[in-house]
């Protein structure tokens, strides 16, 4: 018993698989992000992650150590994505976590267009553009990973969530599209749709709305 015991606990231990390599998680500084970047790290890599704070940065820096690298962006606002993307294309980025992710409860009749925008934008047109920020470099050297955090709002909804369930399902036919496209390059792409988790993103938004 006690080396069956012993075997689990090999079996289920993180192993160092990405052995020093650069993973780049947006929205890293809360909830899943945090979450993908402390087992990223476990599992041998070194994570740049996003978050719109410094404070928040360095907070997660201290918590995680030297092998999380913090970058202040915001994904709102069109000057800051262009210097990040521009940055992220001279990075060696081994894989990508697109986390980041906002939501906005409307019924399409209130909705505003400037929600919609925002939403759009940070759920799915700045995924996009990173992936195809990294995969340029990954298909030079035939190697690379990227995960898209979709929700399961992606293949059901419930009401009020237009500009969010658009946005997710868009970023599902945009991961299916994109497994195609960089196959041959080695590129692996998935994405996932996570229910609800008790993050703080989560709990601000749900209600009896």
């Amino acid at each position: 018993k006690k080396g069956i015991d012993e075997m689990e606990k090999q079996a289920l231990s993180l192993q160092p698989v990405f052995d020093g390599q650069t993973i780049l998680v947006t929205g890293a500084t809360r909830g899943l992000g945090y979450a993908f970047s402390e087992a990223l790290i476990e599992s041998g890599g070194h994570v740049i992650g996003t978050g719109r704070s410094d404070t928040a940065l360095n907070r997660v820096s201290k918590m995680l150590g030297q092998d999380f690298e913090g970058y202040a962006v915001d994904f709102t606002d069109s000057a800051s994505s262009d210097r990040f993307l521009k940055w992220v294309e001279t990075q060696d980025i081994a894989a990508l976590v697109n986390n980041a992710g906002i939501n906005k409860i409307d019924e399409i009749r209130q909705m505003k267009r400037v929600d919609w925008g925002d939403l759009l934008q940070v759920n799915l047109t700045l995924p996009a553009l990173l992936c195809q920020a990294v995969a340029r470099g990954m298909a030079q050297r035939r190697y690379g990973r990227i995960v898209n955090v979709s929700s399961i709002f992606g293949i059901v909804s419930r009401s009020k969530r237009n500009a969010y369930a658009a946005s997710k399902s868009g970023l599902l036919g945009l991961t299916r599209t994109l497994a195609l496209d960089l196959a041959e390059y080695n590129i692996l792409v998935n994405a996932v749709c996570p229910g609800f988790v008790d993050t703080e993103l989560t709990r601000s938004i749900l209600s009896p709305q």
